[in-house]
């Protein structure tokens, strides 16, 4: 029997926190970042579902990469 394993890459990790009703988010990347455009746009949307979830208001927000 033959068992198979799927493999995942780690790009890096995010850390986010409210601070004063605004949502502040830490990239992190295990290399070197990646500069696309279609991978931001995606992060931004992503970061201002989390927004709108956790209740705060649409906009505020703060997206820092980090070392």
């Amino acid at each position: 029997m033959e068992i198979y394993k799927r493999v995942e890459q780690v790009i890096g990790w995010a850390n986010a926190k409210v601070i004063d009703e605004r949502l502040q988010v830490e990239i992190e990347f295990v290399s070197e970042p990646t500069s696309s455009l279609k991978f931001r746009r995606e992060l931004e949307t992503e970061i201002e579902a989390m927004t709108i979830f956790l209740g705060l208001d649409s906009g505020v927000w703060a997206l820092n990469f980090g070392k």
